[in-house]
């Protein structure tokens, strides 16, 4: 069985895009350490909020 893990695919986006952890962070109006959790899979509240976030 297959499991989705939004922060990995949050990180891969977000690699793809060229942006550190921190640039996201800012855009997306997060702090350093929830987009670090969500990556890590620890935390799926910002993820919601991330889905909508279109890069600058």
């Amino acid at each position: 069985m297959k499991t989705y893990n939004p922060g990995k695919k949050i990180k891969e986006l977000r690699n793809r895009k060229g942006l550190s952890q921190e640039e996201l962070a800012e855009q997306a109006q997060l702090s350093l350490r929830t987009v670090q959790r969500i990556e890590n899979d620890e935390q799926t509240q910002g993820a919601i909020h991330l889905k909508d976030w279109q890069p600058h």
